[in-house]
């Protein structure tokens, strides 16, 4: 019997879950350059064929998480704004994308700024990482900042590009130290911290308190 459209769809998703779960596991325990397509696909019995399917390489299961992710946050995002409708959104949003960096483990992000080295491949994300046509959650990024400045919370000077843009150093910056320490302490505490920090500098009206932190 011909499967459907949603039956297809399911079973989709179920390999690729299938193989993500795998890989992170082996990963975690070998580390990404021990481990083969052939491992990956015996871990969770699937065929080559269908690895090869839904990730053209070995490489782009890190992407695949990177994209899960962004899922999951844009899912927590209405929770968030009824907590909270200042720059203090950011720093929550970072300290949830920790605690999913965690559960991928030291391995998975040690591999993924390798990638970041590498030229073409950095060329070609990076693209991608910060175009909103291709990664809807930075339009609800940027639609959260233009209102915070509109509303006169957040500073006229920058665009939500660089305000963006050094974020994401911030973040990583964290997260490669916390590589480097082989995961010897706490990410998210470390990288909502950090984020604090940086985005009071673009608040308009900061109390004494937070001048000093």
């Amino acid at each position: 019997m011909a499967l459907t459209p949603k039956t297809k769809y399911a079973k989709g998703y179920k390999t690729k879950a299938l193989v993500l779960s795998a890989a992170l596991e082996l990963i975690s325990t070998k580390g990404f350059q021990n481990v083969t397509v052939d491992e990956i696909c015996a871990k969770c019995n699937v065929t080559k064929g269908a690895f090869y399917h839904h990730f053209p390489s070995k490489e782009s299961i890190l992407d695949r998480l990177h994209i899960d992710a962004d899922k999951q946050i844009e899912e927590r995002i209405p929770e968030i704004l009824k907590k909270t409708s200042s720059l203090d959104i950011f720093s929550e949003l970072s300290y949830l994308y920790a605690q999913m960096t965690v559960i991928r483990g030291v391995e998975i992000m040690k591999q993924r700024f390798r990638n970041n080295l590498d030229s073409e491949h950095w060329n070609i994300n990076q693209r991608d990482f910060y175009n909103p046509q291709n990664r809807p959650l930075l339009k609800t990024y940027a639609k959260v900042y233009n209102e915070l400045q509109e509303s006169g919370e957040v500073s006229l000077e920058f665009s939500f590009e660089h305000f963006f843009h050094f974020l994401i150093v911030t973040y990583d910056g964290v997260v490669l130290d916390w590589c480097y320490n082989n995961g010897s302490y706490d990410l998210p505490s470390a990288v909502q911290e950090a984020t604090e920090r940086y985005v009071l500098s673009f608040k308009v009206n900061r109390t004494k308190s937070e001048a000093v932190k």
